[in-house]
């Protein structure tokens, strides 16, 4: 914040009362208007934004959803505009990236008419499967059809640890999980 106004003033100022509460009231409406001016220029961030996402669907043409939290709209707003212009494989790549906080390839199909998404170091489902599916669908071609390999771990994988090993965990966990072994 700026300095106080009643510092600005002669010295005589800062002891009477009706200056002090004048100038009290000055810093007050004048600190208040600071952060809303912070708050106002996080807006024109996606990543700090919060009420202004709404504004920042309708540029991108996404439907506002509410219920979805910050960082979930944020993705969805960030995978959008890098979706602006020519679909590309590396296009494609970066918004499943952006969803999969992982490593994705891509592998084309182009004589069959499709694509394949593969979760490369990403075990079991993405927790926003659903919503990586819609970033993929408004970002592809319409005539391409999307295939997802999602890795789980396989009898091979869980064959090297015990049952004493394991028996903290579920089978949901010990198929969608990365396993590492306790020495």
């Amino acid at each position: 914040m700026a300095e106080k106004l009643i510092n600005l003033l002669p010295e005589r100022f800062s002891k009477i009362n009706e200056v002090i509460n004048i100038e009290n009231a000055i810093d007050s409406i004048m600190s208040m208007a600071e952060e809303k001016r912070d708050e106002l220029i996080e807006q024109f961030n996606v990543d700090t934004a919060t009420w202004g996402l709404e504004f920042w669907e309708k540029q991108y043409g996404i439907k506002t959803d509410v219920s979805k939290d910050y960082e979930f709209r944020r993705s969805r707003i960030k995978s959008k505009m890098r979706g602006c212009g020519t679909t590309t494989k590396e296009l494609i790549k970066t918004v499943a990236e952006s969803f999969v906080n992982g490593k994705v390839e891509i592998t084309e199909h182009n004589d069959e008419y499709y694509f394949e998404v593969e979760m490369v170091d990403t075990v079991g489902l993405p927790p926003n499967m659903e919503d990586l599916k819609v970033a993929i669908e408004e970002a592809k071609p319409a005539h391409l059809n999307v295939v997802y390999i999602i890795k789980y771990n396989t009898h091979n994988i869980v064959g090297d640890y015990t049952h004493r090993e394991l028996l903290p965990y579920t089978h949901i966990y010990i198929k969608e999980n990365v396993l590492t072994k306790i020495d």
